[in-house]
């Protein structure tokens, strides 16, 4: 295993940030501490699995890249060019409208 490409890492990293936005969205402003620290490692759980990336790997690659301003600056000028605010994650193909946000709360 070990440190992730940059491609690989910019993927990832695109996701978690996505998940982050999602989760910030659509279910932190009504949840209490406990239950943020739960949805959130399921959702990064998710996003590393949909890469087939382990928790170690990916924190390896986190601290490898952390350790090299110059690349990490580079992979986070990479993901700002990707950004579409019109664009919503949603990890389980989960409607995303009021109308179905409960089911999004409640997983």
């Amino acid at each position: 295993h070990g440190v992730l490409s940059f491609r690989d890492m910019r993927a990832v990293m695109w996701d978690m940030m996505r998940a982050d936005q999602f989760m910030g969205d659509f279910i932190f402003a009504k949840d209490s501490l406990a239950k943020k620290t739960k949805v959130s490692s399921t959702y990064y759980g998710e996003v590393l699995a949909l890469h087939k990336v382990s928790q170690e790997d990916f924190r390896e690659s986190y601290n490898y890249y952390s350790a090299h301003p110059k690349l990490m600056q580079d992979l986070m000028d990479s993901i700002s060019k990707q950004v579409d605010t019109s664009a919503v994650w949603t990890p389980f193909g989960i409607d995303t409208s009021r109308r179905n946000m409960k089911s999004v709360i409640a997983q």
